[in-house]
């Protein structure tokens, strides 16, 4: 099976009755995962949450976040006092 495929497989288990938790946040990563050749699982479920919560991504993986339309501040804010 190719990576859409399995996508797939994902995105009809999660539309199943009795899957809890954040499902449309979960099937979105899926798609987006499926969609998108060397783009890791991890880094499509940040894109999707991100996108769910409208909120920025604090991550040095600046190109895979943004190629997701994720905002992402480059460069990244440094912490006071340390």
């Amino acid at each position: 099976m190719d990576r859409a495929a399995v996508g797939g497989v994902l995105v009809m288990l999660l539309s199943w009755d009795g899957v809890t938790g954040p499902v449309d946040t979960l099937i979105d990563a899926v798609q987006r995962w499926g969609a998108t050749p060397g783009l890791a699982f991890v880094d499509a479920f940040l894109a999707a949450r991100a996108a769910a919560e409208r909120a920025p991504v604090y991550t040095k993986n600046v190109r895979e976040l943004r190629v997701q339309d994720a905002t992402v501040p480059d460069p990244l804010p440094s912490g006071q006092g340390s």
